[in-house]
């Protein structure tokens, strides 16, 4: 018997889509499966590089070496959320044993407002709304919301599909080599990881999600598809890597993956 290690252990930390300096630990999941689009239970990690943060009793303190992280961090327990799995992007370390039992008690304390007791991996208690570890926390949770809102967002049923040709093999000079990294990495900054559904013998079928976005003409105002459209004139864009997609014989030849989706 082989033992297939989870994608997204328990204790994992990630980064973010849509938030740059972000990275969640796993608390709990994955959890609705059965919508097709699977989410977890994170809880951010912040440092004290973070601007006004401030450690309190519901903020788990991390060492480098439980992390594997270049710093201490501090697990915000107050900030724990549901993200959708595609929206958790690499894999930056795993916490320590010890360490995840340690926030996952936290957590399950707080979910039952059962009072901790001291702890050298606990702050201070916020006393008032004027504390400013309550403003940080407002804002903070504001920062988080359009993340934790697209687990609640109704998905749109729009698919698309093409064939391409692999046949010959690919010859690339140097400069296109960097081309190709270029592209590449600001696809996957929009693009889930792909899930395999059938390999043939001369074929592979899969999906992904892909994030769009939407725009308001001659303006720099862009939000991402998750967010209603402004007015009857708003016009939806795909905010992929443009890439040089050759089907097979007899088939559409699209410009952009962004075309691709349009014509689905």
């Amino acid at each position: 018997m082989i033992d297939i290690m989870p994608g997204h252990p328990l204790g994992s930390v990630w980064s973010v889509l849509g938030l740059e300096d972000a990275a969640v630990v796993i608390l709990a999941g994955p959890f609705a499966a059965a919508r097709g689009v699977p989410e977890y239970l994170v809880a951010p990690l912040y440092s004290d590089r973070q601007p006004g943060f401030v450690w309190t009793a519901e903020d788990v303190r991390l060492d480098r070496e439980e992390t594997g992280l270049p710093d201490v961090r501090y697990t915000a327990i107050w900030n724990a959320r549901p993200v959708l799995e595609a929206d958790l992007l690499f894999r930056l370390g795993q916490l320590s044993e010890d360490a995840t039992v340690a926030v996952r008690d936290v957590y399950w304390a707080s979910l039952n407002e059962r009072p901790l007791g001291k702890s050298a991996r606990l702050g201070r208690p916020i006393k008032s709304a004027d504390d400013p570890a309550a403003r940080f926390q407002a804002t903070e949770l504001d920062r988080w919301e359009p993340v934790s809102g697209r687990v609640f967002t109704t998905r749109a049923e729009t698919a698309a599909s093409g064939y391409f040709s692999a046949d010959a093999p690919w010859l690339l000079r140097f400069e296109e080599v960097d081309w190709l990294w270029e592209r590449i990495q600001e696809s996957e900054e929009v693009i889930g990881a792909p899930n395999v559904e059938v390999i043939g013998p001369s074929s592979a079928s899969f999906f992904t999600n892909i994030m769009l976005g939407w725009t308001l003409p001659d303006t720099d105002y862009v939000a991402d598809l998750f967010s209603a459209p402004i007015g009857k004139d708003s016009v939806y864009v795909g905010a992929l890597a443009q890439t040089g997609l050759e089907p097979e014989a007899g088939g559409h030849s699209f410009e952009s993956l962004s075309e691709l989706a349009r014509a689905a």
